[in-house]
């Protein structure tokens, strides 16, 4: 057990945690103005410290934002609904 505490901890850097981001995350935008957490981004591998949140902003755009703990280190937003895909590989690029 304590084998795998060292590897969750030996993995909190942002490039792990994007490195190994799948492409098969879930993204939610609804409902409107909250911001939600990604489902399936592989978070739990640094404990949490870095996670996406997404949300369709009043303004109908919809935000993505990579953070790490509460602080964002790398946002956009959308005109319109992105893929999983498409938000999976902006964030690799940007990385």
């Amino acid at each position: 057990m304590l084998e795998g505490r060292r590897k969750a901890k030996d993995k909190e850097t942002i490039y792990d945690y994007v490195e190994e981001l799948p492409y098969t995350a879930n993204f939610f935008f609804d409902p409107v103005g909250t911001w939600r957490y990604c489902h399936g981004d592989g978070k739990s591998s640094t404990r949490g410290r870095f996670h996406i949140e997404t949300m369709l902003g009043n303004d109908g755009l919809y935000h993505v934002r990579l953070l790490d703990r509460d602080d964002p280190v790398w946002t956009t937003a959308y005109e319109s609904l992105p893929t999983s895909h498409q938000i999976v590989g902006d964030i690799k690029a940007a990385f």
